[in-house]
């Protein structure tokens, strides 16, 4: 019996803390930024999703022009909005875990673009971290779950002529935002 409570204790504890299952096609970015923590969470939480990563065209991603809520004011777990793109097509990006100041996790479903044809759903997981009382180290890890071996290899393909590059203009356009220390637009 203590066992099998070790067991339920380990496998919940993997479950709320592995943001990205080891299976999945992934890919991470991270800076560091020269603010407090607290700041950095502040601030992140106030940019617009168009603000960041749409400084440019990339090759396999429709740049995002807009997001609407669906449930909520999207600073919760639990919430969702629409993320619309230049094409109309759009997907649901959902608040998974969100863990002041240290993580915030969301889910990309119902997804309209060209990914939905190799990918069931996409989650994202930033991870904050403190390296001294004025440094803040950003990590962004982004997760595919790839319907096959073969949508795997597809994926593979996307990050490097596509993904990679988006998310490193992001992060670090996250990066200046933050040590502005205000958020582009709101």
């Amino acid at each position: 019996m203590r066992n099998l409570l070790r067991i339920v204790l380990f496998l919940v504890t993997v479950c709320t803390h592995a943001q990205i299952p080891e299976k999945w096609t992934s890919y991470t970015v991270e800076r560091t930024v020269n603010r407090p923590i607290a700041t950095v969470w502040e601030i992140f939480h106030s940019i617009e999703l168009q603000d960041v990563g749409s400084k440019r065209e990339y090759k396999r991603l429709p740049k995002i022009i807009r997001t609407a809520p669906v449930e909520g004011d999207f600073t919760k777990e639990g919430h969702s909005r629409k993320v619309v793109f230049d094409n109309d097509k759009t997907l649901l990006e959902s608040i998974v875990k969100m863990q002041e100041p240290h993580d915030f996790v969301y889910e990309l479903t119902d997804i309209e673009i060209q990914l939905k044809m190799v990918a069931r759903k996409a989650r994202g997981w930033f991870h904050f971290e403190e390296i001294d009382p004025n440094t803040t180290k950003i990590e962004w890890k982004y997760g595919f779950d790839h319907k096959n071996f073969i949508a795997k290899w597809f994926i593979q393909g996307y990050i490097k002529s596509t993904h990679q590059y988006f998310m490193d203009d992001a992060i670090s356009e996250i990066k200046t935002i933050v040590e502005k220390g205000a958020a582009a637009s709101k």
